[in-house]
């Protein structure tokens, strides 16, 4: 199982990273949003994982674009120390499970993790 963490922030990546290989996971690291596509074309992601606040787009105008694209079926959930501004109404229409504020708990970071896993097995 693959996830993809997007996040201009190399440490908040790695963290992640290393989270999701204790639970089993693969983690490959974008360190912006113009890689994403591209990546996903190349490999079998099975989570996404996105940072809200990006340089050039945020979070949830990636997974719009990408659920254009037809991204349909892919897990997506955001995180940033702002979540207060995402718009959760349109975060909920376009699939996205869960919103996780920064910092991080670990706990809960594995929680939607391992809920992401059974929705793909």
């Amino acid at each position: 199982m693959t996830v993809l963490v997007v996040d201009d922030s190399e440490a908040v990546a790695s963290i992640i990273s290393r989270i999701a290989a204790q639970g089993g996971w693969h983690g490959i690291h974008a360190a912006n949003v113009e890689e994403v596509p591209e990546i996903l074309k190349a490999t079998k992601v099975d989570l996404l994982m996105l940072d809200y606040v990006m340089p050039g787009k945020n979070g949830l105008e990636l997974a719009r674009e990408l659920r254009e694209a037809g991204w349909t079926k892919l897990n997506i959930i955001l995180f940033s120390g702002m979540s207060e501004l995402i718009d959760k109404e349109e975060a909920a229409r376009l699939g996205i499970t869960h919103i996780l504020q920064k910092p991080l708990s670990i706990a809960e970071l594995r929680c939607v993790m391992n809920e992401a896993k059974k929705s793909v097995s």
